[in-house]
């Protein structure tokens, strides 16, 4: 080393590092769709990735979730897996009576235009040519093209295929570990393809079949997030109640992770005519929506629908205000529901399936998803401590890091004053030291919804 008479400074980095927080509020839903890959896992960013999966108005499940999905909330990221197979699972429609009505018609059904094309005919063996004749759309609309050989008022036969769902089971959207994997099992790959993985599952109408709803808790643990489950369409509101307590239903579970929602919703089909939907459509939506915009802190609860007209029946009870109405019996049996606040439908209910059976703070849906999201931010920010050697500083860093995420969270309100991670010597023998096992604690809490205010 040369000779030095004097002051000098170096730059150490310092070995507190920022958290990343883990993205909060992916969807991941499994549905059958009219188009698209089949059992590939797909991140849809926008409304506009969807069009790979069909018309947003055709009528299958998948479409229609998603077409729900992105009018509660048009920033959502959802991790798509489409279960069906127009190749195997269509149906084939013969000779269709239709007469041309202001140059077109429309056909019965929605069309699977990858599994044959449109024929239309005369009845006397005259085969019109597609493209020169007539157009079709997906969603069945028989379009007549003024140069070709129809006319208006022609009567006609069509051949075509539309779908059949009635062939599939809870089996192929549960999928299998593979390989290949199939259905939820499929979500095993999120992180390793997409660096994000699903907070909130849906399997809107099918997560009413008790092995589908089982599948998606499972999933719920494995990866610390949440589902929305249903129950049959028309179940009325004592049979919502009764489900929760009977075994083979969707609902008959006291899971923190597991969200009950009812009655089903209604909103336009395309054919411009009210339909009933699974709430679960809409309610994901809203909760991501809620996670990404106002905070995962934040209950998801008493919040607009933008996209119900109304529920599937009536929702009994003089307003939001009154103890005996229907929307009350249901948030009381673990159910969230929907209450109508002014000319508008809110979302109501602040709890998972653990109430009414437990009523610790973690049945709050809010508080669930806080306790994920800070352990998993820690837990990955960890990573860059590993094997790091185990001295004083190391220790020091790894504290001053989580602190540092958990004082961000404190003034945003997610978690109260007071929470902390610290080192205790007790937990921190000499033996676990020597083994190379460091142990924190965290203690904290984070705010309860207002549900009650007197």
């Amino acid at each position: 080393m040369a000779f030095f008479h004097g002051v000098e400074t170096f730059n150490v980095a310092s070995g507190t590092q920022p958290v990343t927080q883990v993205n909060t509020s992916v969807i991941g839903l499994v549905g059958i769709f009219p188009k698209g890959a089949i059992n590939t896992l797909t991140l849809c960013n926008s409304e506009q990735d969807t069009v790979q999966f069909g018309d947003s108005l055709f009528p299958m499940q998948g479409t229609e979730s998603l077409r729900m999905i992105y009018a509660e909330d048009p920033g959502a990221k959802v991790l798509v897996v489409n279960i069906y197979n127009p190749a195997t699972t269509s149906t084939a429609v013969a000779a269709e009576a239709i007469t041309i009505t202001n140059g077109k018609a429309q056909l019965a059904n929605a069309v699977l235009s990858q599994a044959g094309a449109v024929v239309v005919e005369n009845g006397g063996g005259t085969v019109y040519t597609e493209g020169t004749d007539y157009n079709y759309t997906d969603l069945g609309v028989v379009t007549i093209i003024p140069s070709g050989a129809i006319s208006e008022g022609d009567a006609l036969e069509v051949d075509y295929f539309t779908f059949n769902v009635a062939g599939l089971a809870a089996a192929d959207f549960v999928g299998v570990a593979g390989p290949p994997r199939t259905g939820f099992k499929l979500f095993s790959e999120s992180y390793d393809t997409f660096g994000l993985n699903p907070m909130i599952f849906a399997c809107p109408q099918y997560s009413g079949l008790d092995a589908v709803a089982n599948e998606m808790e499972a999933q719920c643990v494995a990866f610390r997030a949440r589902c929305v489950v249903d129950e049959t369409a028309a179940d009325t509101r004592t049979e919502l109640i009764s489900n929760r307590t009977t075994a083979g239903k969707s609902f008959a579970t006291t899971s923190t992770r597991v969200i009950p929602c009812g009655p089903w919703q209604k909103n336009y089909n395309y054919l411009g005519a009210l339909q009933d939907y699974p709430y679960s459509m809409f309610l994901v939506g809203v909760m991501s929506a809620n996670a990404r915009v106002n905070g995962y802190w934040k209950s998801p609860s008493n919040k607009t629908l933008k996209g119900v007209v109304s529920p599937e029946y009536p929702m009994l009870g003089t307003g939001p205000n009154d103890a005996s109405a229907d929307v009350q019996l249901l948030n009381a049996a673990g159910i969230t529901s929907v209450v109508k606040v002014g000319g508008s439908y809110n979302t109501y209910g602040n709890r998972s399936a653990a109430f009414p059976t437990s009523t610790a703070p973690e049945n709050f849906i809010a508080i669930q998803w806080v306790d994920d999201i800070v352990s998993i931010s820690l837990e990955l920010a960890m990573i860059r401590f590993i094997d790091e050697p185990l001295v004083q500083a190391t220790i020091d860093s790894i504290r001053g890091t989580a602190n540092g995420f958990i004082s961000t969270l404190i003034a945003r309100g997610a978690l109260l004053l007071g929470s902390e991670v610290y080192y205790d010597p007790a937990d921190n023998t000499a033996v676990e030291l020597a083994a190379g096992h460091v142990t924190f604690r965290r203690e904290y809490a984070s705010p309860t919804p207002a549900e009650r205010i007197t």
